[in-house]
């Protein structure tokens, strides 16, 4: 029996918000360092007004949102092996193959175009989820709460007792990823790329966890009952608040007495506080789920969130070609102008979602991957209605 892609009707429209949701706020973080405003090495100050944006960053979208795109790994995990299974298929040779796809997609994304690409990383720490499986959700939640206060000390440690010397950098060398790409890319094959591999198991710290509470959450089925539990939502939002405001005072502090303000120095609160305000996003996206008045305000996420790989990779492609082809010095950009700049790409992306799932079924490198790990033929949308 062939596993076909996914009905629409079985799909969880909840997840595909929410997917969209992180992308937007993972581009909007991604696009500085695609551009060359943040330098590899040292650390960049901002001035004027783009500082104080650089606080609202550090507020309300570093670590928020690839938080959330964690949580979503993992319990895509839990619909695609329990799915497969259901089909008779051997669940863990498909999801390894799913993961070697997904591995080449990021190897290609992070060598060509950007040495940020968090796919490759995604694909092999994913395989720890495979020990996690048939575990009980009160192991799972342990052992994710386990891994993540490690890495909160870990942090914590570096930050305040080796407290490495920072070098600051306010105007940023001139970039065009065009010009400059023979170089860049050296630098991403001999030393970017392979030194973040060399550390993948810090990484790993960082990400395992969110992935083993995205498992939890699909393995217990909440996804499914959200209506059964709403009722809680409103007191889990204003917790949800009160951790985010509390742990976002040293945060404030530090901006309004440094000389420079750069967020690397107390990098562990805005990780924890990133986790409260994660928890406050997805929240608030599902009281509105929920709600039959607001809920259609969310249907335009869906669309982007249905395409979350090929919009992701199309966020690189675009910024590092399309951007340097406009602007001869992009390190020279603002930040309010990476905002506007953001938007104004996913919007469109949106549209041109929309329009694409309004004639085939996935988006193409959810096809390709799809393809990949299945080896299944086409399927257009007359044979299915049906998306990843």
């Amino acid at each position: 029996m062939n596993l076909l892609p996914i009905q629409k009707a079985e799909r969880v429209q909840l997840l595909d918000i929410c997917r969209g949701f992180a992308i937007l706020g993972i581009f909007l973080v991604n696009v500085p360092s695609m551009l060359g405003m943040q330098p590899v090495e040292g650390v960049r100050v901002y001035e004027g007004f783009d500082s104080t944006l650089k606080l609202g960053f550090d507020l309300l979208l570093t670590t928020k949102f690839y938080s959330i795109f964690a949580l979503l790994f993992g319990a895509g995990f839990w619909i695609f092996m329990s799915r497969a299974e259901s089909y008779g298929k051997n669940a863990r040779t498909v999801y390894l193959r799913r993961s070697l796809v997904l591995l080449g997609f990021g190897v290609l994304h992070g060598v060509l175009f950007w040495e940020g690409d968090v796919l490759q990383f995604y694909a092999v720490h994913g395989l720890a989820l495979l020990l996690f499986y048939k575990r009980r959700p009160r192991t799972i939640l342990i052992w994710a709460a386990a891994l993540m206060i490690t890495f909160w000390i870990i942090v914590g440690v570096v930050n305040f007792v080796i407290s490495p010397a920072e070098t600051i950098v306010a105007t940023p060398e001139p970039y065009n990823a065009i010009r400059d790409y023979a170089r860049s890319f050296q630098e991403r094959v001999t030393v970017q790329l392979p030194l973040k591999w060399a550390t993948t198991v810090i990484f790993l710290l960082d990400t395992l966890p969110l992935f083993l509470f995205g498992l939890c959450l699909a393995k217990t089925g909440l996804l499914l009952r959200l209506d059964t539990w709403k009722g809680k939502l409103p007191r889990l939002q204003w917790m949800a608040v009160l951790a985010a405001a509390l742990l976002s005072i040293p945060i404030v502090i530090s901006y309004m007495t440094k000389q420079f303000y750069t967020g690397s120095s107390i990098m562990l609160f805005v990780m924890m506080q990133g986790k409260a305000v994660m928890l406050f996003y997805l929240v608030t996206i599902a009281r509105i789920h929920t709600s039959p008045r607001f809920k259609p305000w969310l249907s335009p996420l869906s669309y982007a969130g249905r395409m979350a790989l090929s919009n992701y990779v199309m966020h690189t492609v675009v910024t590092v070609i399309g951007v340097a082809l406009v602007v001869e010095n992009t390190a020279a950009l603002k930040l309010w102008q990476i905002v506007l700049y953001c938007l104004g790409v996913y919007g469109l992306q949106i549209v041109l979602s929309r329009m694409w799932l309004s004639r085939f079924p996935q988006g193409p490198l959810e096809w390709l991957w799809r393809k990949g790990t299945y080896g299944l033929k086409p399927v257009s949308k007359a044979g299915a209605s049906v998306s990843r």
